[in-house]
């Protein structure tokens, strides 16, 4: 019978793994995402469906809230239209101030989220439960693997985060499960996005690049020529 695991459950199974050191896992050579900061200003990613409350600081009466389309964009008062989706709250304030420096004598605009959008992530591989993980707000690489259930006894102590990047193959990082869950590498558990995907490969897998191509291949509807650029690394978090 397939059992949950929780985080003492998963660290107990990391400890039985075979202690044979893994292959190094996939990185692309670009800068991995920083460990999210606490303030949700700074870190939540707008994306369509977003429910905006647009803060007007000297023009309190021209305050509302905004709905984000499925473009990505909104009307706003005075400016028209603009892209909102794939930004932070705290860098669409500041772009907004700025916009408004034009039209406003007092420009100072703030953006704070009124309502989510839920979004997915993918986990795969290894877990109880694989398939799509519904999101709201912040989830982990750790919470997402529990949210599926838990590793299987066949598991990895390094998984995959392949994260989509538009018109480019998605950058590929390695997360280290023991590092999070001994305290070793607390950062390595960083926050996901809509559309991420976490690949738990088998262990002691020889060839994890091959394993990552067979899985998708497999089980997503992709394109058969997709290629990464990856090098070898062996933790998300620098």
């Amino acid at each position: 019978m397939k059992t949950k695991l929780s985080a003492l459950a998963c660290a107990a199974l990391l400890a039985g793994c075979a202690t044979r050191d893994l292959p190094a896992l996939p990185q692309a050579p670009a800068q991995p995402p920083a460990p999210v900061a606490t303030e949700a200003g700074a870190t939540y990613r707008i994306v369509a469906g977003d429910q905006l409350a647009l803060r007007f600081d000297y023009q309190p009466d021209q305050s509302a809230t905004i709905q984000v389309a499925p473009d990505g964009g909104a009307t706003l008062p005075w400016i028209g239209w603009q892209m909102l989706a794939g930004r932070t709250l705290d860098e669409v304030s500041r772009d907004l101030t700025e916009r408004y420096r034009s039209v406003l004598k007092r420009p100072e605009t703030s953006v704070n989220l009124a309502a989510a959008t839920a979004q997915r992530v993918f986990v795969g591989g290894e877990v109880f439960r694989a398939g799509s993980v519904p999101v709201t707000g912040r989830v982990t690489v750790m919470q997402a693997i529990l949210l599926a259930e838990g590793l299987r006894e066949t598991a990895a102590d390094k998984v995959v985060l392949l994260r989509p990047q538009p018109g480019a193959a998605p950058l590929a990082y390695s997360v280290n499960l023991r590092g999070i869950l001994d305290g070793s590498e607390p950062g390595a558990d960083v926050a996901l996005r809509g559309d991420d995907m976490l690949l738990v490969p088998r262990s002691g897998v020889a060839n994890v690049n091959l394993w990552i191509d067979q899985y998708l291949r497999k089980n997503l509807p992709i394109n058969a020529g997709i290629n990464y650029n990856i090098t070898p690394t062996t933790s998300i978090a620098k």
